[in-house]
C-alpha cells in the first residue's frame, strides 16, 4: 500500500538522520535493554541469529559475543545510515561472523528456516504492519528456535508523555510538522500491554509464549 510505503520512508528518514549520534549521547539505555534481551533469549554458541531493526548494533554485538566464532549474526535495518555506520563498526572490530543489511522487516530476504534465534528490540511498534513482520520472523526461524522481542520504546498512557509534548509545542516551529508527528504516533500499533502482543504472536504462529 502507498500509505505503508510513505510511513516506512518517513521512519527510515528519521533514523537515517539520527544515526550518527544514535545511542551515542546520554545514558546508554539501549545497551542495558539489549543485554537483558540477549540474556532472556539464551543464545548458545554456534547459533545463527537475526537482529531486526538493529540500529547501531546494541543487540547485534552482544549476540555476536554469545554465538562465538562458530556462529553467525545478521542485523537488518531500514535506515541506510544506520546500516552503513554499523557496518563500519563491524569492520573496525574485525568481526568476520557479523554482518548488517538494509532490509524491510515485513519482507525479509532470507529463505525459510534460516535462523535459530530472531531478536527485535524497540522496533516492532514502528512497523506499519506488525503482524506481517511477526509472520516473517516465524517464517525465517527454524523449528525449535526462539524469538525474543522488546515491543515498545514508550507508553502512550495519558500523562506519561506530556513532558515530550510540551517540548514539541515549544520547539517545533511549523504546526504542520507537529500535526504530522502527532498523526504518526497515533497510527503506531499499541503493544504497551502484554495481551495485545501475545495475541499478535499467536496469530503469527508462535507457541510457548512467555
Amino acid at each position: 500500500m502507498q500509505e505503508d510505503q510513505e510511513f516506512k520512508e518517513r521512519i527510515a528518514g528519521i533514523f537515517h538522520r539520527a544515526a550518527a549520534t544514535y545511542d551515542r549521547i546520554g545514558p546508554r539505555r539501549f545497551s542495558y535493554w539489549a543485554r537483558r534481551l540477549v540474556d532472556l533469549a539464551d543464545i548458545p554458541e554456534g547459533a545463527r541469529v537475526l537482529d531486526v531493526a538493529t540500529g547501531r548494533g546494541a543487540v547485534l554485538f552482544l549476540a555476536a559475543e554469545r554465538v562465538g566464532p562458530q556462529g553467525h549474526v545478521i542485523g537488518v535495518d531500514l535506515a541506510e545510515a544506520m546500516v552503513q555506520l554499523t557496518a563500519d563498526e563491524i569492520t573496525q572490530r574485525g568481526l568476520a561472523t557479523v554482518e548488517v543489511r538494509q532490509m524491510d522487516a515485513e519482507q525479509l530476504q532470507f529463505p525459510d528456516n534460516s535462523f535459530d534465534h530472531v531478536l527485535c528490540a524497540f522496533g516492532l511498534f514502528l512497523f506499519p504492519r506488525p503482524d506481517r513482520a511477526l509472520a516473517e520472523f516465524a517464517r525465517v526461524m527454524r523449528p525449535g528456535g526462539a524469538m525474543a522481542v522488546i515491543p515498545v520504546e514508550w507508553s502512550a498512557s495519558p500523562g506519561q508523555t506530556e513532558w515530550f509534548n510540551e517540548l514539541l509545542r515549544a520547539y517545533v516551529v511549523h504546526s504542520e510538522s507537529l500535526q504530522r508527528y502527532q498523526r504518526l504516533i497515533r497510527s503506531l500499533p499499541d503493544f504497551s500491554t502484554g495481551p495485545e502482543l501475545e495475541e499478535a504472536l499467536h496469530r503469527a504462529g508462535f507457541v510457548g509464549i512467555r
